[in-house]
């Protein structure tokens, strides 16, 4: 392709999270950790409350402290994988049209899951795939650490000024995204 025919590369892009955000995935992440749990007998319930707030080998290391955090992890991945081959995902109302209105390049996905399993869910729920996806693998300390986010622009080869003014952002210099504004309050 030569440059004259290229697509302008994004001055600014759109960072999205997936689940809860794009993807209604909340009973799948339920089953497939109550699913974990009885098979080390466990309380689903408990562990779930518990793997809300923390990453898998932290939630290991809560409920089940005995078991090998390695096994449990390659157990939990088994049954993930399995869920998104299997399982019954929805799109959120008005993600297919948000996403494929933006122009391709201008967007990435900003993950704690792994991009295997992000790609198995867009198709199932017929989103469009973009060309970034941080995963929890491209990253050593994830979210809520602003280092996935801060990784994301590279991936869309945004302008250097543009990434570097995320990163300033990011450390404390202002919000990194922007958003809608809520309706004034009636009063």
């Amino acid at each position: 392709m030569s440059a004259a025919s290229r697509p302008p590369r994004p001055t600014r892009c759109v960072l999205f999270d997936v689940d809860g955000t794009l993807i209604d995935a909340l009973d799948n992440q339920r089953r497939v950790w109550a699913t974990w749990a009885v098979h080390h007998a466990l309380d689903p319930e408990e562990v779930y409350r518990v793997a809300l707030r923390t990453r898998p080998v932290e939630t290991f290391a809560a409920v089940a402290p005995d078991l090998d955090p390695h096994a449990c992890l390659m157990a939990l991945h088994t049954l993930e994988d399995e869920d998104v081959r299997s399982g019954a995902y929805t799109a959120f109302d008005g993600a297919s049209r948000l996403l494929h209105g933006l122009p391709t390049g201008s967007w990435a996905l900003v993950t704690s899951n792994y991009a295997h399993r992000v790609r198995g869910r867009f198709l199932r729920t017929r989103l469009p795939i973009p060309e970034v996806i941080v995963d929890a693998a491209a990253v050593e300390r994830g979210k809520p650490s602003p280092d996935p986010y801060l990784l994301a622009p590279i991936g869309v080869r945004l302008p250097p000024q543009s990434a570097g003014e995320g990163r300033r952002r990011a450390h404390g210099g202002g919000p990194v995204g922007r958003g809608l504004k809520a309706p004034p309050t009636q009063g």
